[in-house]
């Protein structure tokens, strides 16, 4: 949908304006003067927001804007599915309090999870969540730990999350890596009572037995992704080992059966 500068419109141009958008399910926002023309538009024809089922709001680093004028789009979008939100990391921990989506599905976000407690909380029937780094100290819990998400089929977000979000009957599963001392045996544990056919999985290549592991945990799974991480350096170095299968013994490797893998070598730190 095109979304000219409104900032100055005139009520009359604005009312134009909104007659005449294009209204599309699949709205992509990627500035502060986007988010201002939508609302204004959205104002004078609420089926500019209304029909919009795909949210996706990107705004860099450099981008500023207010959390009320975020919270406004999103209020004036009702029926969105799937919600994508990456934004600057000073988001108010009031941010999406209040806000509900009844057809909210999938939820994409690189927020605090701090700040998605209630928001979460509110939105059990999420079958896809997307989340970045927990902003919670090093020997403190994830904060969403313990959410009710009995429909989750998808969950992708740090290893030192995974165990507490991982409920209901997951299928694809994606487990990283944020520091050090993350680990991704527990998380792979906590697999063992899923149904899951796809995971990928951010390891260190001293991890060695990580795929016997997978292959006692989850012995149905169909796809797996091994994405080697180098171990954090002082220095600048090149880090380049031999890939987590190429360590493992022919005992390990018989373990798999015909389990597909694939693994990504170190890269420059």
């Amino acid at each position: 949908m095109p979304l000219q500068n409104t900032s100055t419109g005139t009520g009359a141009s604005l009312a134009m304006s909104a007659r005449s958008a294009t209204i599309q399910s699949d709205v992509n926002l990627k500035s502060r003067e986007a988010l201002e023309s939508f609302i204004a538009l959205g104002r004078y024809n609420s089926n500019i927001g209304r029909v919009v089922q795909d949210l996706r709001i990107t705004l860099s680093a450099q981008e500023g804007y207010e959390a009320q004028a975020l919270r406004d789009v999103l209020r004036l979008t009702p029926n969105v599915e799937c919600l994508v939100l990456d934004l600057p990391s000073e988001a108010p921990i009031t941010l999406l309090n209040g806000l509900h989506f009844p057809k909210l599905r999938v939820l994409s976000t690189n927020l605090p999870h701090r700040v998605l407690i209630s928001f979460i909380a509110n939105h059990g029937s999420l079958t896809s969540l997307a989340l970045r780094d927990c902003d919670s100290g090093p020997q403190a819990a994830c904060p969403l730990r313990g959410q009710e998400l009995r429909h989750l089929e998808d969950l992708q977000c740090p290893s030192r999350c995974f165990a507490g979000i991982a409920r209901g009957p997951l299928v694809t599963a994606t487990v990283n890596l944020t520091r050090l001392t993350s680990v991704a045996n527990l998380a792979i544990q906590t697999l063992s009572a899923s149904h899951l056919h796809t995971l990928t999985v951010d390891c260190f290549s001293t991890d060695y037995d990580i795929l016997s592991r997978v292959s006692l945990a989850v012995p149905n799974l169909r796809k797996l992704k091994l994405i080697e991480k180098p171990q954090p350096h002082v220095c600048d170095v090149v880090f380049d080992p031999l890939t987590v299968s190429d360590q493992l013994s022919s005992a390990d490797k018989a373990m798999l059966g015909g389990l597909g893998t694939t693994s990504d070598r170190g890269t420059k730190l």
